[in-house]
């Protein structure tokens, strides 16, 4: 799966400088619900699955990244039905999609080259 993520509309948010610390803060956001899932998962515990699900949902969401926006809404449609074994397949694509998306975040080009 290729990460969809709507790079002319990242540039769009403001000047560069601030576009980028944007990206670094949904960096470190996604950093932090991959370990809130993953912790979820290993505990077993569905509710904090979908917490975290739709926490980092709204984030994707938010700037542009939309393969991450399907993964978390799979993570949390399957945290609400306590699908947790379904969770953790989903889960597991995590790692290349997050990686992928980043690197277009930051690699986009600028208002004028899109």
């Amino acid at each position: 799966m290729v990460a969809r993520v709507e790079v002319s509309l990242i540039a769009e948010l403001g000047e560069p400088e601030f576009v980028d610390e944007m990206v670094d803060l949904f960096a470190e956001l996604t950093s932090e619900q991959v370990r809130e899932l993953r912790s979820a998962l290993d505990q077993g515990d569905a509710t904090a699955v979908l917490r975290a699900a739709h926490k980092w949902k709204g984030a994707c969401l938010a700037m542009y990244a939309t393969t991450l926006a399907d993964v978390a809404d799979a993570l949390e449609n399957q945290g609400r039905a306590g699908q947790l074994d379904s969770a953790r397949e989903a889960f597991n694509t995590l790692e290349p999609l997050v990686a992928d998306t980043l690197s277009q975040m930051r690699n986009r080009p600028g208002p004028s080259d899109a």
